[in-house]
């Protein structure tokens, strides 16, 4: 159930834009962290998270074309991971 109480459906493309909206709140805190005390372990990981954002945006750019449903999959991409891709 969403938080507004209606039974929600997930789909591939909403599973995909849930899992790229925390990894992109994962990087939202780590840019805001303070960074003096940060060793390379923390760098990397910081790497390591914009590389999975920047491979799960071109896994839903190719999505089309495993499914075979183009148009359930463009209607299901018009809300959620556009608003993740435009932010």
């Amino acid at each position: 159930m969403s938080r507004d109480g209606r039974v929600a459906v997930d789909t591939v493309g909403s599973l995909l834009a849930a899992i790229a909206n925390a990894i992109q709140d994962a990087l939202r805190v780590l840019m805001f962290a303070d960074k003096r005390t940060w060793g390379t372990p923390e760098f990397e990981q910081l790497r390591l998270l914009e590389e999975v954002l920047d491979e799960a945006k071109r896994d839903f750019q190719e999505l089309p074309a495993l499914v075979n449903g183009r148009f359930y999959y463009e209607n299901d991409r018009k809300g959620m991971f556009m608003s993740l891709i435009y932010s």
